[in-house]
């Protein structure tokens, strides 16, 4: 899977435990978190190429209930990928 996305979901508050556990078994999905602000949700998730991409949107995430907004980032170029979560 090579292309990468960042992607922001806004949701019906009542559903956010429930889509959550939803992206989480989902194979393209590498991060979710439950999160304040502009999205409830921000997941990163790799897809096969932009077909793929289009599909979950419009399939997985458009039919899951609750869900009521979807922005996607594209990630063009990696510059650092690091989790070492330790303060040095």
């Amino acid at each position: 899977m090579t292309t990468s996305a960042i992607i922001g979901i806004s949701v019906q508050l009542v559903d956010l435990r429930t889509v959550s556990e939803q992206l989480v078994h989902c194979p393209e999905v590498r991060y979710v978190g439950l999160s304040t602000g502009r999205y409830d949700l921000i997941v990163e998730a790799f897809f096969n190429d932009h077909e793929h991409l289009l599909d979950f949107v419009s399939s997985k995430l458009g039919g899951m209930p609750g869900v009521t907004g979807v922005e996607t980032s594209l990630i063009l170029k990696v510059a650092k990928f690091s989790y070492e979560w330790e303060i040095p």
